[in-house]
């Protein structure tokens, strides 16, 4: 197993974040035929002081899946709508064929691809040119289905430095799951340290999580994370918070049944999900969205008529729910109502939130920090030059950065780091050690590697994160590594400690254990 060195300061590293431009360029709406349309892409342009919204000549259709990519100035590159990729000059992407290939495909051909959040898009870390578009299928059931659901969650491989520079496709519809999925919800968070990406997708109808490491290497299967509660999955939105300490997806299932709200605490070292709230609300909402303010403590749910405010920092989060809106009646062109549906966090620090019927309106949640009716919901608030249906643009959160204080600041999961701290000297430097540790995350044994053999022994130490030794093994003269027993630790983050009596020195490694 190859293991790579990684010695960026954390000063580098809390430095603002070169992606925090990536969302700057939001694209939605219907084809349009010529300017006098009252259908038309248009262009949400956050880059400047205020928000500009202009008009796109293009033939795009989107439905719910939309997702777009900016380069770290905040150019435009390409976008999607599930099945189509078009580059910045709005034309079909070099190398492309059908995205999530198969009959709902081929049914949604030239209208764009249904799933909400079906399509994510991440800059591979270390890389300028690269780019994973995360986008997941679905199939039609038979007539006894409740719900839809999904089939595979794929990637396609972007690189943007080919076909001068509009890019080109070299890895189409690359399979990661192949099983019953969610519908939609794709999503990612930045790694605590600061460089790599979590991306999770849930399996329908169940409280396990597919969890994926996306890091200058590739994209890694880190097995499964869950939660307690039997989930009921539908229509609907996941989120992260802005500092992703927490996710929460909101699950639209049957107008007998209502929606489903759980809401995670989400461990960004590990990728790893613990439950802490969930709530079942029942109010004729069959679609529905999530967002989280920019502070992090403010959940909001548009769910048809109503929109919803929660309290993440509560003890009781499901208690806490606030009604913050109730849908004016507000109609566009005499006939389409302006309820609440999809949302999502903009750079200005507002909620945008769409309806699910064809409206040249956004609402507009414009102190989304403050509690109740001080969040100040302008509904109908931001008129568009053209009508859009159902789709709202789908980013994470490109802002985060490293964790400060952590144990992953180093960039240390997954890879051995081997910071030198002298306790004094004999002479005996003349061999350099390390401390790897593979599998990293592990389930059942982690092997640690010293690099090269210890002259006099020494001693292995493993604490967690709250400084509590949880293991220790003597280290016998010659050794070159050894093996710990994690089969009964707990879920999360340690810290493996070897001390080299030979030349007095301690090495370290982070290691993840998974359940």
């Amino acid at each position: 197993m190859a293991f790579c060195l990684s010695c960026l300061p954390f000063a580098l590293l809390a430095q603002p974040d070169p992606d925090r431009l990536r969302d700057d360029k939001w694209i939605f709406g219907y084809s349009i035929d010529d300017s006098t349309s009252v259908s038309g892409n248009m262009l949400m342009d956050f880059s400047g002081d205020t928000m500009q919204i202009s008009t796109l000549y293009t033939d795009m259709e989107y439905y719910e899946t939309n997702a777009s990519a900016c380069d770290t100035a905040g150019n435009l590159l390409f976008y999607t709508n599930g099945i189509h990729i078009r580059d910045q000059s709005h034309q079909i992407m070099a190398g492309w064929d059908t995205l999530n290939p198969g009959l709902t495909a081929d049914m949604w051909f030239n209208g764009g691809y249904r799933p909400p959040q079906g399509a994510l898009i991440l800059p591979k870390p270390g890389s300028d040119s690269l780019y994973y578009l995360f986008h997941a299928s679905f199939g039609l059931y038979d007539q006894f289905e409740i719900v839809v659901r999904g089939n595979y969650l794929y990637y396609t491989l972007i690189d943007m430095s080919r076909n001068n520079g509009l890019g080109e496709i070299i890895d189409l519809n690359h399979v990661l799951v192949d099983d019953f999925l969610d519908y939609g919800k794709v999503n990612a968070c930045r790694h605590a340290n600061g460089r790599d990406w979590w991306v999770l997708m849930s399996k329908f109808d169940s409280p396990d999580y597919y969890v994926f490491l996306l890091d200058p290497q590739g994209v890694h299967d880190m097995d499964m994370t869950s939660g307690t509660t039997t989930i009921k999955k539908g229509l609907g939105q996941s989120v992260f918070s802005p500092d992703g300490s927490k996710y929460a997806a909101f699950h639209g299932y049957s107008f007998a049944e209502g929606s489903f709200l759980y809401v995670y605490d989400f461990d960004r070292c590990a990728g790893t999900l613990q439950e802490v709230a969930h709530d079942n609300i029942i109010d004729t909402a069959y679609c529905m969205g999530a967002a989280i303010s920019p502070n992090s403590r403010y959940l909001y749910l548009p769910s048809g008529r109503y929109l919803y405010q929660y309290d993440l920092d509560a003890t009781d989060i499901a208690a806490t729910r606030t009604t913050v809106a109730v849908w004016d009646g507000f109609v566009d062109w005499g006939m389409f109502p302006t309820t609440f549906y999809l949302a999502q966090l903009a750079p200005d620090g507002k909620i945008y939130i769409g309806s699910n019927s064809s409206v040249r309106y956004l609402h507009v949640v414009e102190q989304p920090d403050s509690a109740g009716l001080a969040c100040s919901v302008a509904q109908h608030g931001l008129q568009l030059p053209h009508f859009n249906a159902f789709t709202m643009p789908h980013f994470p959160h490109f802002r985060l950065g490293a964790l400060p204080n952590s144990p992953c600041d180093t960039l240390g999961v997954g890879v051995g780091v081997a910071p030198a701290v002298p306790f004094g000297g004999d002479g005996e430097r003349g061999h350099a050690l390390s401390l790897l540790a593979s599998p990293n995350p592990a389930r059942d044994v982690v092997h640690l590697s010293f690099g090269a053999a210890l002259r006099r022994g020494g001693l292995l130490r493993v604490y967690d994160l709250w400084g509590r030794q949880v293991h220790t093994l003597p280290l016998s003269a010659a050794a070159v590594g050894c093996s710990v027993d994690v089969c009964t630790w707990a879920a999360g983050t340690y810290v493996a400690v070897a001390y080299d009596a030979a030349t007095h020195t301690q090495y370290t490694a982070r290691v993840v254990v998974l359940r």
